[in-house]
């Protein structure tokens, strides 16, 4: 009797709750980190979740910047975040900074942004949170396809997560 479909079923069902065991979790957010720098050359990322119990945002990965206070430093562009969050649509802009969407925004002018890409982390019934990437020295490094393959992988990443 062949035990390959069943093998299979248990290898799926092994994996699924690896990845879903919350100290795996946070493994896999670091390294989702650290993919999105390395693929898209980025400056500073930053993947921001809610809490599934308290529904607050909390920073939970970064690469090039204090991870701790970053939402409350405003080390990265907060009216650009909160834009995706609320709105549930991605974000590219060339440079930021000369951006017509972005010129009167306070935390685009001080972090003295060019390039930023943000993706939603969201299911069909909410937004979970997103993926931010910029880039504050050069202008034009995040293009529409690097927008589509972020927010791919923004889309695999939510259905590991929640």
């Amino acid at each position: 009797m062949d035990k390959t479909p069943r093998q299979g079923s248990d290898i799926l069902r092994k994996l699924d709750a690896t990845l879903r065991n919350p100290p795996d979790r946070d493994r896999i957010v670091q390294k989702a980190v650290e993919l999105v720098a390395t693929f898209l050359n980025a400056e500073r990322v930053l993947i921001a979740l809610r809490s599934t119990e308290t529904g607050k945002l909390e920073a939970r990965a970064g690469h090039g910047l204090d991870i701790e206070n970053v939402l409350i430093a405003g080390d990265v562009s907060l009216s650009i975040a909160n834009e995706v969050l609320e709105k549930g649509q991605p974000v590219v802009s060339f440079d930021a900074s000369d951006d017509r969407r972005y010129v009167d925004k306070t935390s685009v002018v001080i972090s003295g942004l060019r390039s930023v890409l943000c993706v939603p982390l969201k299911t069909h019934a909410r937004v979970w949170g997103y993926i931010y990437v910029d880039n504050r020295k050069d202008t034009g490094v995040f293009f529409d396809k690097h927008l589509r393959s972020l927010s791919q992988f923004a889309d695999w990443l939510i259905t590991v997560l929640v």
